[in-house]
C-alpha cells in the first residue's frame, strides 16, 4: 500500500496556502496516478509542527509500517515529513530501512530508492530545520513586541482570571476564582501556615505557593521571564531583562500586600543560621530539593539543607560532582553519540522481535503464554532503553555546556554562578546539575 502523508502547521507562515492539505492531496494524487502507485491511504496531521514527531497521523503511519502495511510513502516535500534533521535521519535510515519502506518527496525530487539521493536528503533535511529556526526567531521577535504592549502571551490564564471577551490578548477577572485568590492573600498576610491555607481553600500547597509568588495579581503583566534560545532549549532570563507593563488588567491584591506576603514567605524559608558568620554561600540560591521543590539553605557545617524535608548535601560533595562533570565532558561528547546510535539499534531490534513473536503466535508456532512473556520482556527492555537514551541526551547537553572549561578551574562563587543554572538534590550524594547553555 502507498501512504500519502499530509501535514500543515503554523510553522509554514506565508506558505500555508500553497502547503494546504488540499493542495498537498492534489499533488500527491496526481503523482501517484502518473507513476502507477495504487491502494492509496491518507495520513493527515493538520496543525502539528514538523519539529516534533509526536503527531497522531504520523504515529498511525509508523504503526502501519511496523504492521507491514506500507511499502511507499509520498510527501509533497521533505519539510512535510519533518523539520528535525536528526529524527528525519533516524526514521529514514533505521525504521524505513528495517521495514523496506520507500520515501518519495515529490517536489524535492528525492526518492530513497535512488542511490544518488543519499547525500541530497540529509542536506535538504538540515535546510528544513534551519527554516524552522529562522521562523522561531521571527516568532520570538513578534512575541517580544506583544509583551511590550502588555498583551497576555500565556496559553492558560492564571487562576482567578480568564481571557477577556472584549480586549484581545488581555485578562479579565473570573469572579468566583478571584474571590479564592483574594482569600489566599488575606490569610497569607495574616501569617497563616500554608498547609492551613490549603486545607481551608482546598488547593494543594504547590498551587498556593505559585499564586502567592505571581505578580500578575497586582494588575501588572511580567513577560519574558524565560527565553527560548533554540528550538528545544529554554533558559531563565535575568530579572533586569523582564518586560514589566503596569495596569494591564484588574488587580486582585494591592502591591503593598503582595510585597508583605513576599517578605513573609522569605522569612518562612530562611534558616536562623543564615544570619550568622561563617555560613557557606558557594552554591547558595542554586540548590532545589527534588522532593519538595523548595530551595536548600546553607548552615555553618558546610551543608545545604531542605527546610521542609531535611534532605541535606555537603558543599564538598557538590564541588566533586561539578568538577567530575567538567573533567568528563570531552569523553562524553566523543562517546555518547555512538552510544545513542547503539541504543536506537537495540530499540529497533526489539521492534523486530515483537513483530516476530506476534507472527509466530498467529500461525500457532508460539503459545499465548510464551508470546506474553516475550512481549513483556520486550516492553521492559524498551522502557529501560528509553531511560538510557534520555539520560545519555541529558549528559550530552551538560557536557557541551562545559566543553571549553578547564578541568583545573577554581570553583569560586562567581565561576559557579556563571556555569550553573540549577542543581536538583535528591540525596546526600545524589544531585542533577543543569549547566547554563553558554559559559565564559
Amino acid at each position: 500500500m502507498t501512504a500519502l502523508y499530509l501535514r500543515l502547521s503554523i510553522d509554514d507562515g506565508p506558505d500555508r496556502e500553497s502547503n494546504s492539505i488540499g493542495n498537498q492531496r492534489d499533488i500527491l494524487t496526481r503523482y501517484a496516478n502518473e507513476y502507477g502507485f495504487t491502494e492509496l491511504e491518507e495520513y493527515i496531521d493538520d496543525g502539528y509542527s514538523g519539529v516534533s514527531f509526536n503527531r497522531p497521523g504520523f504515529q498511525k503511519l509508523i504503526k502501519d509500517i511496523e504492521g507491514d502495511r506500507i511499502s511507499t510513502i509520498l510527501v509533497k516535500d521533505l519539510s512535510r515529513f519533518g523539520r528535525n534533521s536528526t529524527l528525519v535521519a533516524y526514521y529514514v535510515d533505521i525504521i524505513f530501512t528495517e521495514y523496506n519502506v520507500r520515501l518519495i518527496a515529490v517536489n524535492d525530487n528525492i526518492d530513497t530508492a535512488a542511490e544518488h539521493d543519499e547525500l541530497i536528503l540529509p542536506i535538504k533535511s538540515i535546510l528544513n530545520e534551519m527554516y524552522v529556526k529562522e521562523a522561531s526567531k521571527k516568532s520570538r521577535a513578534t512575541n517580544k513586541q506583544r509583551a511590550e504592549r502588555g498583551e497576555w502571551l500565556g496559553s492558560k490564564p492564571p487562576y482567578g482570571y480568564r481571557r477577556s471577551t472584549t480586549r484581545k490578548n488581555r485578562l479579565e477577572v473570573d469572579p468566583e476564582k478571584a474571590a479564592t485568590v483574594r482569600e489566599i492573600f488575606r490569610m497569607a498576610d495574616e501569617s497563616f501556615d500554608l498547609r492551613r491555607i490549603g486545607r481551608q481553600i482546598d488547593l494543594n500547597i504547590t498551587a498556593i505557593r505559585s499564586i502567592l509568588g505571581n505578580p500578575i495579581y497586582t494588575g501588572n503583566t511580567i513577560s519574558r521571564r524565560y527565553a527560548t534560545i533554540s528550538l528545544k532549549v529554554k533558559k531563565k532570563v535575568d530579572e533586569s531583562e523582564w518586560i514589566r507593563i503596569t495596569g494591564t488588567h484588574e488587580a486582585l491584591v494591592d502591591e503593598e500586600t503582595f510585597n508583605r506576603v513576599q517578605e513573609w514567605i522569605k522569612r518562612k524559608m530562611k534558616a536562623p543560621s543564615q544570619e550568622g558568620e561563617g555560613v557557606s554561600s558557594l552554591y547558595k540560591g542554586l540548590l532545589v530539593c527534588a522532593a519538595c521543590g523548595v530551595p536548600l539553605i546553607p548552615d555553618k557545617a558546610g551543608r545545604y539543607k531542605c527546610p521542609r524535608c531535611a534532605k541535606t548535601i555537603h558543599e564538598n560533595t557538590l564541588t566533586v560532582r561539578v568538577l567530575d562533570h567538567i573533567k568528563r565532558a570531552p569523553e562524553v561528547i566523543t562517546s555518547i553519540p555512538s552510544s545513542l546510535t547503539e541504543l536506537r539499534r537495540e530499540e529497533s531490534d526489539l521492534r523486530v522481535k515483537t513483530k516476530q513473536a506476534i507472527e509466530r503466535s498467529a500461525i500457532g508456532a508460539l503459545t499465548d503464554d510464551a508470546m506474553s512473556n516475550i512481549l513483556d520482556e520486550c516492553k521492559r527492555r524498551r522502557a529501560e532503553i528509553e531511560r538510557k537514551i534520555e539520560k545519555a541526551e541529558v549528559e550530552l547537553v551538560s557536557a557541551r555546556c562545559v566543553a571549553g572549561v578547564s578541568p583545573y578551574i577554581e570553583l569560586t562563587r562567581d565561576t559557579i554562578c556563571k556555569l550553573i543554572d540549577r542543581i536538583t538534590v535528591s540525596g546526600a550524594y545524589q544531585c542533577e546539575i543543569k549547566f547554563k547553555e553558554a559559559t565564559s
